[in-house]
């Protein structure tokens, strides 16, 4: 059965592109909202694309592939219907998954790898997103007075010596988070893990924003001091994602070759 649906499915992925086209466009149009939505869709898409060469995931699964790809049609209708960009997002999550399923490659965690093109729903962060602001200011400007002995914080802004920054409620870790996620899932799949031993590798991976972030945020106090708020901006939303995406891929293929080796 597997190999009559082989040759089938570059035009089944075809398909299915074309009926999600919607969404897709949904979907890159609002990944550029931020950089840091930018860089774990880019990231997401690459790792799906690339996590494709790993061994397949055995024979086709027809009747769960179809009701995925039922079900991605209702949330892309839904999600369209009522400009919902999150839900146009697992809507093509989930026709990739769904996809998957029904050609037998990659396998069900490779294809798990999708659903890091959803992003943190706004729903569930602005109820927080004040005091994730406030804190990530305080910590900052704890920093300052303890290197500079100037820094304080007024809500979300921090001030030291005439330069002024407003944190935002993405640098106080949770995006940080989600990228790590996705690297950890990443290199479950290159080891080979089942889904529950990916998922514990992702959540592992995640946790790592605890150190990780107060560190970045120490980092910014030090280079505003030194460059200004600009600087300190391009940092927290490019250069330190772009940093933890790099060092992660390196982890994952380090973790790929000694299970090869083993």
């Amino acid at each position: 059965m597997h190999d009559r649906v082989a040759p089938a499915a570059p035009w089944l992925w075809l398909a299915v592109g074309a009926a999600f086209s919607p969404a897709i466009v949904e979907l890159v149009r609002s990944s550029g909202d931020t950089p840091r939505s930018a860089i774990s869709v880019l990231a997401a898409v690459l790792l799906v694309a690339s996590a494709w060469r790993e061994r397949t995931g055995g024979a086709p699964a027809r009747g769960p592939a179809i009701a995925l790809l039922a079900l991605a049609s209702l949330l892309e209708l839904f999600g369209i219907l009522g400009a919902a960009s999150t839900l146009s997002r697992l809507s093509v999550a989930i026709a990739v998954i769904g996809t998957a399923r029904l050609c037998g490659r990659p396998t069900l965690p490779a294809a798990f790898l999708a659903m890091w093109l959803v992003p943190i729903p706004v729903s569930l962060i602005e109820p927080i997103r004040v005091p994730l602001e406030h804190g990530a200011a305080s910590f900052v400007a704890l920093v300052l007075r303890l290197f500079t002995g100037d820094g304080v914080a007024v809500g979300p802004l921090v001030r030291a010596g005439g330069q002024a920054l407003e944190l935002q409620s993405g640098d106080a870790g949770l995006h940080l988070a989600h990228l790590l996620a996705l690297l950890g899932w990443y290199a479950g799949v290159l080891r080979g893990a089942t889904v529950r031993d990916a998922a514990r590798l992702a959540a592992g991976a995640a946790l790592l924003v605890l150190p990780l972030e107060p560190f970045f945020l120490a980092l910014a106090a030090l280079v505003l001091t030194l460059h200004g708020p600009a600087s300190v901006r391009g940092l927290l939303d490019v250069g330190f994602p772009v940093a933890v995406t790099l060092a992660g891929l390196a982890w994952a293929e380090r973790g790929r070759s000694r299970a090869d080796a083993a």
